[in-house]
């Protein structure tokens, strides 16, 4: 996915096209008032905030202006850049309540009431930046979807916490309503047990107190455009603001939401004390998202200062897709020519139907098309069907028609979605065991093509990514079908492929490794059984890949056994006493080295030698003093 922006010059927190008029200076006494803007009739007070957010927004550029140039390396100074093998991305071998992960008691107590026990690699890996490590990095994170991504922030993000100060200390930003909201229930369930209690503010379009009144929340939970509103409407004091996240930062430093992303983090550093003095971030910023195109990284590491430590943690790009989900396609396309596209959408229609008609693999249902228009004709038509409840899920909807919908999902009411991509994203809804690409992921505006005529960089491979992520959540087992119509699609289907070395067979029941199976059109129980051939094949590797750890494990306490016995044989050895390696053994089994027991024995015999008391009872409970 491609990106841009209306700042040429390419600095932080300017958003201003070339029209746009330079920043007002700040007036130079008290006595020198600003002139304020006014329309219409008298001074409402609507401009200042504009006018102090350009002095501020200045303020900050020019100071650092020096510490980021426009040119970045891949990997600069001051940057950890590590490599998240994800073979078994939800087990750790930690737990939450290990000392080393530095969560406080407070917040522990609220993960046991959740029935969370293990850490998964994610939170393992970043809670401990959050609340322990001295240099306070920057966090960019990358992790599949559904390993526990919004519980590592969230947890990270309450340890930095001063619930005695009632002021804004966190901001956390979502692309969209939903993945605000879930955010925001995480926040509240972790912090329950906190005291002085935890506030936490919602930063939504249609949480209109949040724009009108003083916000003395410790957290704000938001979409960009509203939290931005806020701090410029001086509802939102940001000066103490200590770390902000980003929940889906790819999509929140697309062209859509950069700029307000910038803006805020601009405002951020210039209103805390001294920050236009010093040049150094006073805010932390954590990002995390299951995938970063290359362009969308080059727009990461634009956003988070390379002036402190930065800690990045990426995945390889065939570990990013989550190994639990089979993947299957169904193609539906004429042979030679592409069919007009009424007839595509009936032969799609067609197997959706006899899908959710025929299937015996039961679960909630998630159907993902690329507009509004298409969404609402498609739930029309399953609705239709009586025996086919169906709820639609777009952005022309009203925030209260998304809640009504979106509760009925979840809560088991009608059991299949239709959705755009804005439920594409970061949304845990438990018992989904069906995805259906009923449109293939395509972003014409920002689709090029290589020398050769491939089509790239559509936003295809990455929204695909985060689409069939809504199954397979957290170990859960789950079915993606993508259903290919036309020639367009079949390049969009082989863009992933290449993208994410996944690979195609046009045949099932292949090898296990291949992850996207073709399965025919006119038979669901042969969908199903593919999808089982896969499950299983996933299963076997996952047996075979615990077996071989074990007895790797075995092996290594195997060697360390052998090392202990032969360092207690050679201690033995040099103390000129004869150890045999059955002692030895059982010498370093104990945590004692043979040459010391004797050492010691000897010890004890010398020293009732010199006070002349040699009886036998006193030498042997010498001895086994020294045993």
């Amino acid at each position: 996915m491609s990106s841009s922006t209306n700042d040429p010059a390419g600095g932080w927190g300017a958003n201003y096209t070339s029209a746009s008029p330079a920043p007002t200076p700040p007036p130079s006494s008290a006595s020198a008032s600003p002139q304020i803007p006014r329309r219409g009739g008298g001074d409402r007070g609507r401009h200042r905030p504009k006018f102090k957010e350009r002095e501020l927004e200045a303020s900050f550029k020019d100071s650092c202006r020096i510490h980021l140039p426009t040119k970045r390396d891949k990997a600069g100074e001051g940057e950890v850049l590590a490599t998240l093998s994800e073979d078994d991305p939800l087990h750790s071998g930690v737990e939450f309540s290990d000392p080393e992960a530095g969560i406080p008691e407070e917040i522990l107590a609220a993960i046991a009431e959740l029935n969370l026990e293990e850490m998964s690699k994610i939170q393992n890996l970043t809670i401990p930046m959050f609340t322990k490590d001295e240099e306070k990095p920057h966090i960019i994170a990358q992790a599949n979807s559904g390993s526990g991504k919004s519980a590592a922030f969230v947890i990270g993000t309450l340890s930095l916490l001063d619930t005695s100060k009632a002021t804004p200390q966190a901001i956390i930003l979502a692309p969209n309503r939903e993945l605000v909201l879930q955010a925001y229930d995480w926040v509240r369930q972790l912090s329950k047990r906190i005291t002085p209690p935890l506030e936490v503010a919602l930063a939504l379009p249609d949480n209109a107190a949040f724009t009108r009144r003083r916000v003395q929340a410790h957290v704000v939970v938001g979409t960009p455009a509203t939290t931005l509103r806020g701090i410029q409407n001086r509802s939102l004091d940001v000066s103490q603001v200590r770390i902000m996240t980003l929940d889906e930062a790819d999509q929140l430093l697309d062209a859509k939401n950069k700029i307000d992303c910038e803006r805020i983090r601009g405002l951020i550093e210039g209103t805390a004390p001294g920050r236009a003095k010093s040049g150094t971030p006073i805010c932390r910023y954590a990002l995390f998202s299951a995938t970063y195109s290359d362009t969308i990284m080059a727009n990461v590491r634009d956003f988070v200062p390379r002036t402190s430590k930065r800690a990045l943690i990426q995945l390889d790009k065939n570990e990013v897709m989550v190994e639990e989900i089979a993947q299957l396609y169904v193609d539906l396309r004429e042979q030679g020519y592409d069919a007009p596209r009424f007839e595509q959408q009936r032969r799609k229609e067609d197997f959706i139907v006899a899908l959710l008609k025929e299937r015996t693999i039961t679960g909630k249902v998630v159907i993902f098309v690329q507009s509004k228009r298409s969404c609402a004709a498609l739930a029309d038509r399953l609705r239709q069907l009586r025996h086919l409840e169906a709820s639609e899920f777009h952005g022309g909807l009203t925030p209260e028609e998304r809640d009504i919908f979106f509760a009925d999902f979840i809560q088991g009411r009608r059991n299949v979605l239709v959705a755009t991509d804005v439920l594409s994203r970061g949304i845990d809804v438990e018992g989904i065991a069906w995805v259906i690409n009923f449109d293939m992921p395509f972003q014409p505006r920002v689709a090029r093509s290589d020398e050769e005529g491939n089509v790239t960089d559509t936003g295809a491979p990455e929204t695909y990514i985060h689409r069939v992520g809504r199954t397979g959540r957290f170990g859960a087992e789950g079915i993606a079908v993508s259903l290919v119509a036309n020639n367009q699609e079949w390049n969009l289907l082989r863009a992933i492929e290449r993208d994410y070395a996944l690979g195609i067979k046009a045949q099932a029941g292949q090898e296990a490794a291949v992850l996207i199976h073709q399965v025919p059109a006119d038979s669901i129980p042969e969908v199903e059984k593919v999808a089982k051939q896969v499950a299983d094949a996933v299963k076997a590797r996952r047996a075979e890949r615990l077996a071989a750890e074990a007895a790797e494990e075995k092996e290594q306490e195997k060697k360390e056994a052998d090392k202990e016995a032969a360092t207690a044989a050679a201690a033995a050895a040099a103390s000129g006493g004869p150890v045999t390696a059955g002692e030895g053994s059982e010498n370093a089994g104990k945590g004692k080295v043979g040459g010391e027991t004797k050492e010691e024995e000897n010890g004890e015999e010398k020293e009732a030698a010199a006070n002349g008391d040699a009886s036998k009872e006193k030498e042997s409970g010498a001895t086994e003093k020294g045993t």
